[in-house]
């Protein structure tokens, strides 16, 4: 299984609290993100934010997650891709296959009222 995520920033890092985009491919012999069920958790921390081809964005032919960072907080955050693709080898006719990646380093702002 191939998994493709790029955010529309070409850093890898990003302030917590800013709102980022991040276009996901998923890639397996067999499975097909429009139509088989699919979910995307990305982590931080004990922090993490799910999404489903219900909560994403399809823009052409490329599906999209939207983050609000300042749900995860500060943290190197991970996404975790799980497939559940149709194979009929399987007793109940699905494999689930899962894959996980470093995704970005959310930093804390500073704020110069903090210091004050």
């Amino acid at each position: 299984m191939g998994c493709g995520c790029r955010s529309d920033d070409t850093g890898s890092e990003a302030w917590v609290g800013s709102g980022l985009k991040f276009a996901v491919t998923m890639n397996c012999e067999g499975f097909d993100m429009d139509t088989d069920d699919w979910v995307i958790t990305v982590t931080c921390g004990k922090k993490s934010v799910t999404f489903t081809s219900k909560n994403s964005v399809k823009d052409g032919g490329q599906w999209y997650i939207c983050l609000d960072s300042s749900e995860l907080g500060p943290g190197e955050a991970y996404i975790t891709f799980e497939a559940r693709v149709p194979d009929k080898d399987f007793k109940d006719g699905i494999r689930t296959e899962i894959r996980r990646y470093k995704l970005v380093n959310l930093r804390s702002p500073k704020i110069i009222a903090n210091y004050l």
